[in-house]
């Protein structure tokens, strides 16, 4: 069932629960043989991750992830190296694209009636990071440094059975959106879409802390020189509920 808005075609509710336990099952088996390797980190972005955050079930397109590691190029090799061997129970992946800093697996379930999806790796280079939960700072211009928080969640299948995986914090992610949302962001790299007001509206339904939120923004790779973060913080929240 579509959610009926324009330009939310990645997203539509209520998935079948094959779609789901082949998704979550795959994730995990590739949660487990990457993340911890060395310095790698494995970071569920994308639909799954505001999935994870909001308790709001989607149907997923592409899905999306995050290795934060100390080296790209070796990261990548190691990577490569893991999926060749790597054995799934709901399917196969297969390579389908590489970039400098990405990979791009094809996973084709075992159930024909289920449709193939890609994966996505996109890895990124850490310089810092302190445990429990893991806060990555990121090195930008002019020697500073930006948060990347993350925290642990469940995804569940079928049968209620809980797989943990790293997300971006909930304060961070309601951060990425609104910088996004409000035109002001750093390197913006396409114009809203009506999806991402609705992103930003479940994950704002959840309950946030205001101080995190705009310190989220303010530490946050995307955020505007001599820009006002409750300034964006607003504009955005005025976009999703017309404010």
């Amino acid at each position: 069932m579509s959610t009926g808005k324009e330009g939310n075609k990645d997203i539509i509710l209520h998935p079948t629960d094959s779609e789901r336990n082949c998704d979550i099952h795959t994730l995990s088996a590739v949660n487990t043989k990457l993340d911890g390797i060395d310095d790698m980190y494995y970071v569920l972005t994308g639909s799954y991750a505001i999935e994870a955050l909001t308790q709001q079930r989607f149907r997923h397109g592409d899905i999306d992830s995050n290795i934060f590691t100390k080296d790209i190029f070796e990261a990548k090799r190691r990577a490569v190296k893991i999926f060749e061997g790597l054995v799934l129970s709901e399917g196969i992946l297969e390579p389908y694209r590489e970039a400098e800093s990405s990979l791009w697996y094809m996973l084709k379930p075992n159930d024909r009636h289920l449709t193939p999806k890609r994966l996505e790796l996109q890895f990124v280079e850490y310089r810092l990071t302190q445990d429990s939960p893991a806060v990555f700072s990121l090195e930008g211009p002019e020697d500073k440094f930006f948060r990347v928080p993350t925290t642990i969640v469940s995804l569940k299948d079928s049968d209620n059975r809980s797989f943990d995986f790293r997300v971006k914090s909930l304060s961070y992610l309601i951060a990425s959106w609104a910088l996004r949302i409000s035109g002001m962001a750093e390197d913006q790299k396409r114009a809203v879409v009506a999806s991402d007001l609705d992103n930003l509206g479940y994950l704002l339904r959840v309950g946030y802390e205001y101080n995190e939120v705009i310190e989220a923004i303010r530490s946050h790779p995307q955020m505007p020189k001599n820009s006002s973060e409750a300034l964006i913080f607003k504009n955005a929240l005025a976009a999703v509920f017309g404010k």
